[in-house]
């Protein structure tokens, strides 16, 4: 299997923001759909503390949106943004 390009990103494009959070880690992808295909730009992940492992789902993945958003801020600030997750209370 390949490794994914990455792409630097067109800030004409509005963003793309996917994240996850699982028992024990944080996960997202910044991405931007270009020409009716998505690219991706960077992924970044992070463990969760033993405090936070605590937390239930809904808490979790409300820090990882929080979290990606925070790192990810240089890239986002005044910019159009796609939230992406897979639960559906939030």
């Amino acid at each position: 299997m390949s490794e994914p390009v990455l792409r630097a990103p067109d800030f004409s494009y509005p963003f793309l923001l996917q994240t996850d959070a699982f028992d024990t880690g944080l996960g997202a992808v910044l991405s931007q759909v270009q020409g009716g295909e998505e690219h991706s730009i960077l992924y970044i992940s992070r463990k969760l503390s033993p405090a936070e492992r605590k937390y239930a789902a809904v808490e979790k993945e409300a820090l990882a949106v929080k979290w990606a958003v925070l790192e990810l801020r240089y890239y986002l600030l005044g910019r159009r943004l796609t939230l992406v997750m897979d639960h559906a209370p939030l």
